[in-house]
């Protein structure tokens, strides 16, 4: 399954993880590093999935969504009726543009 990760200090990038349910909340746990926050961005079928302590745990800042900066790496992912599903080119471009995650 195609997810857009956003590592600090580095661009987001287009990474795969497992497509069943378990593996693939294994898989972004362990990019996140730590249990999940998800958070319902005002871009259709679109989510970030951060990490739910990464201000707490005092992970360095990455990016700042709705005037909130977010602490550590996260995941956007694409979701059709609940379920997370493959990104698309499409919605990659739209989130790099908006957020600014060339950096």
């Amino acid at each position: 399954m195609r997810i857009l990760v956003k590592r600090v200090g580095e661009p987001a990038k287009v990474e795969t993880i497992r497509e069943a349910i378990k593996e693939s909340v294994e898989d972004v746990r362990s990019i996140i590093g730590g249990n999940m926050e998800v958070v319902v961005l005002d871009m259709p079928g679109l989510m970030l999935i951060c990490n739910e302590n990464g201000k707490l745990d005092g992970l360095p800042n990455n990016i700042t969504i709705y005037g909130e900066p977010i602490a550590g790496d996260v995941c956007f992912v694409s979701t059709v009726c609940g379920d997370i599903v493959d990104i698309t080119d499409e919605q990659v471009f739209e989130l790099v543009n908006r957020f600014g995650l060339k950096k």
